[in-house]
């Protein structure tokens, strides 16, 4: 690996220390992710070598107010554009120092265990009665034949679960998805994200889900399913279950954007129109 720091792109070096990340987009610089640098990496994981180059644009954020943050001068754009096709563009906010203190304090006193109290009092549409003893039975034959036998989707789960949410105003996000992932987002008229993120496993038989609220600075993550703390994850049987689910947890999300998501933007208030959310 080979570092290369301090690129002045905006045609000055921005004289500040590291960045302590816990992401770790450089991980094997261990957890520093440095300001505005090249990276080149070589990885022997696979059966061939690759190589990649990962370069790091450190902004001064622009008034809340802008729409965008600043362009790249024309030559750092063509310096870019010489090192090859663009793979991926990730975009991150950090705090300062004063910052990250006020954010230690509102997260050390801000107590989310209420919103999850009263999602267990809520009136759910869908309420699965106990399998009957020839269910059963059938299930126990099939578990017989081995995982492959056990087909329990008759229509997309995808679409169903889809279908659920977009009354809410919800758009299914495919660059996030896969390997039985599901993710949803809509932002919020002050420019917070909410986000919807679903594990149903490689065979779609079981289901953990939560709901994440979060601005450039701050998270708020709440499990929707399952609402017991004793489990991991909801089994469902087949494609009425899964659909009856979906009802159900479509009715905590509107509970938790008319309770959580205003309790949160009095805190922490409307994020600045220039940033933008990875999607």
């Amino acid at each position: 690996m080979f570092l290369f720091d301090r690129i002045p792109w905006f045609g000055k070096v921005i004289e500040q220390p590291p960045i302590l990340r816990h992401q770790g987009f450089v991980s094997s610089l261990g957890p520093y992710y440095y300001s505005s640098c090249i990276v080149l990496r070589e990885d022997w994981d696979y059966p061939k070598r690759a190589r990649s180059l990962l370069a790091t644009i450190e902004v001064e954020p622009p008034p809340p107010e802008s729409d965008n943050l600043p362009d790249l001068p024309a030559a750092s754009r063509a310096f870019l554009e010489g090192l090859g096709a663009i793979q991926l563009r990730s975009f991150r906010a950090e705090p300062d120092a004063d910052e990250s203190r006020r954010l230690a304090e509102i997260n050390a006193s801000d107590d989310l265990s209420r919103f999850k109290d009263e999602l267990r009092s809520l009136a759910l549409p869908f309420r699965q009665e106990p399998p009957g003893l020839d269910q059963v039975k059938a299930l126990v034959k099939l578990l017989a034949k081995g995982p492959a036998a056990l087909k329990i989707h008759t229509e997309s789960p995808k679409k169903i679960l889809v279908a659920a949410f977009k009354p809410l105003g919800y758009k299914y996000v495919s660059s996030k998805g896969g390997q039985g992932g599901f993710f949803l987002q809509k932002r919020t008229d002050a420019n917070n994200m909410i986000e919807l993120e679903f594990d149903m496993g490689s065979r779609y038989q079981q289901c953990s889900a939560s709901f994440n609220f979060h601005g450039p600075l701050w998270w708020r993550r709440i499990t929707i399913c399952p609402l017991s703390d004793l489990i991991t994850s909801t089994a469902i049987n087949d494609t009425a279950h899964w659909a009856g689910m979906c009802a159900n947890m479509a009715v905590i999300v509107k509970h938790l954007e008319g309770r959580l998501v205003p309790h949160a933007e009095r805190i922490f208030g409307p994020a600045p129109k220039w940033y933008k959310y990875d999607a």
